[in-house]
């Protein structure tokens, strides 16, 4: 399916307009105290998870689990900070499943996606879901069979519309701010949701391989 066209996130508005707004957190002055700063963040942390709770579906978490665990192969993708997210999915999940595979470069994302197949699974991560990088992994593994898992705010997106699943994430993201602590909040929350869930379906694999993974790491210690 052709993603639609006309879309507009939050990001397409110009740069320079959103600078002046982007310079400083609402609400702190050039006098704010550290203990003031640290509280807003505190509270907007905390607001960004109940905004990524608020846009939670069951049948669409229950449904990307679904996808994780009769994957043969689940790559976890992303560009710029959304990369961050997908290499911290696939640390979680590789405690538990050898099938988690993390790739950096979006050249070498976007070969391993032309080689997709029906059994494997892309968990994608994308604020805004609208990205030619993004696109350029997508199109190939949908048009091989292979299912998309997407993470972004946005459910209209030219990604959402490639997606067999989304899933997705508050809170409100301007230009400038791309890649702030609050969206990666979020995204991490869906992360932890999927890796329970998984788990919690898996119960039996993931209990070995998490006793295999752990004394593995033990010898790390002193």
């Amino acid at each position: 399916m052709e993603p639609k066209t006309g879309f507009r996130s939050d990001l397409s508005q110009p740069v320079h307009a959103a600078a002046p707004a982007c310079s400083r957190p609402a609400g702190e002055t050039a006098d704010s105290s550290l203990q003031n700063i640290c509280s807003r963040l505190y509270q907007a942390n905390i607001d960004a998870l109940a905004e990524t709770l608020s846009r939670f579906n069951e049948s669409s978490m229950q449904q990307a689990i679904c996808l994780l665990s009769q994957a043969q192969k689940v790559y976890c993708f992303g560009q710029g900070s959304s990369n961050i997210m997908a290499m911290e999915a696939w640390a979680r999940f590789a405690t538990v499943s050898s099938s988690f595979i993390h790739i950096e470069d979006s050249h070498m994302q976007a070969m391993a996606s032309s080689l997709c197949r029906k059994e494997d699974v892309i968990l994608f991560f994308s604020y805004s879901g609208a990205t030619k990088d993004m696109l350029d992994i997508l199109k190939p593994a949908k048009s091989n069979g292979a299912s998309i898992i997407l993470v972004t705010h946005f459910s209209t997106s030219p990604a959402a519309m490639l997606a067999n699943v989304c899933l997705l994430c508050g809170p409100s993201e301007k230009p400038l701010q791309s890649g702030s602590i609050t969206t990666k909040i979020g995204q991490l929350f869906i992360i932890d949701c999927l890796f329970h869930g998984y788990c919690q379906k898996n119960s039996k694999a993931c209990a070995q391989a998490q006793a295999a993974t752990s004394q593995a790491t033990a010898r790390k210690l002193l």
